[in-house]
């Protein structure tokens, strides 16, 4: 029973370090001291966990999302202008499909960044899961008696 609230305190701390990590407003040494997870260990987490590249990703996907949104209104108003000039007026459904790609596209743009990285902090079981698979792991945490040492 000892040896599992072990692990579990350890699971805490892993994912304490985590959402410290994609906050991204701490350093490494900073994480390390508020966790009391030693810089090395910390170091191998973001390594083995492919955190920075998560991170990376999630700061990404705003500018991924808008890009999908322009290309589809896009799409729709050269489908209205492929059409005879006396024809040029939107349908009703193209009508209400520009709008409601520009209230996503308003919308996206006032996400804040820190709602993305929240997301993919979020995620990360199913990353690790992913990322773990990949390279033949089995452990989707991460976490081994080995990784606090």
């Amino acid at each position: 029973m000892e040896r599992s609230l072990s692990l579990r305190a350890k699971h805490d701390v892993y994912t304490d370090a985590r959402k410290f990590y994609f906050a991204g407003t701490y350093t490494q040494t900073e994480i390390s001291e508020l966790t009391g997870v030693p810089r090395r260990t910390l170091c191998c987490w973001i390594k083995d966990g492919h955190w920075q590249q998560l991170r990376q990703n999630a700061n990404q996907v705003p500018a991924l999302i808008l890009e999908n949104f322009i290309e589809q209104l896009t799409g729709v108003q050269k489908q209205i202008l492929a059409r005879d000039e006396s024809a040029r007026v939107p349908t009703h459904i193209e009508a209400e499909t520009q709008r409601k790609l520009l209230n996503a596209i308003i919308n996206v743009k006032d996400y804040p960044g820190s709602i993305f990285r929240s997301l993919a902090e979020t995620m990360h079981p199913i990353s690790d899961i992913t990322f773990s698979t990949e390279s033949g792991d089995t452990d989707a945490a991460g976490i081994t008696e080995d990784t606090l040492q």
